[in-house]
């Protein structure tokens, strides 16, 4: 009787560890749909110091931070879209720390540049207004695509499109 719950035991033990398995794989597959399978995202490494803080740095105050990257350019951007093979699409990305202001609220915020091609490749779908043109690029105008919370602390009681909000400092 024991051999046969030992081996019932650990058959039961064996197939719940594979059903896990396999469910933690289903989970992590539909996250990686999610950013888009075929995407790869190619970022700059920023180049830190580090060591003891001199009385001189202290008496400096803090550094102006650069809020733009050091590493890639529109014209890296261009290269991989023309050397690497297999490439459908680039678009380049920028992210800033900022703060947005609109009717005397005002909240920190991350401002993210991106091109048009951004959302041919990923899964991101506009709630309402419309996408990026190439006339918006061309003409540098003046728009922006934002999300829920900016919704909800900014324009709770109408409708945003065509609404301004300024970003950036004071």
């Amino acid at each position: 009787i024991l051999t046969s719950l030992g081996i019932i035991f650990g058959v039961a033990s064996v197939i719940a560890m594979l059903a896990i398995g396999k469910g933690a794989q289903l989970e992590i597959l539909s996250q990686i749909r999610l950013l888009g399978a075929n995407n790869v995202i190619v970022t700059p490494v920023i180049e830190q110091t580090e060591g003891l803080v001199s009385e001189a740095d202290e008496e400096a105050g803090p550094e102006e931070k650069n809020p733009y990257s050091p590493g890639l350019t529109m014209a890296d951007a261009l290269s991989i879209a023309a050397v690497v093979p297999g490439v459908e699409a680039v678009s380049p990305e920028t992210v800033v720390e900022t703060i947005a202001i609109q009717s005397g609220y005002r909240r920190s915020t991350k401002l993210v540049g991106v091109s048009e091609v951004y959302f041919e490749g990923s899964d991101f779908r506009l709630q309402s207004g419309k996408y990026f043109t190439d006339q918006h690029f061309e003409l540098s105008a003046p728009v922006c695509i934002i999300g829920a919370a900016v919704v909800t602390r900014f324009f709770p009681n109408e409708n945003p499109i065509g609404k301004r909000l300024k970003v950036g400092r004071l």
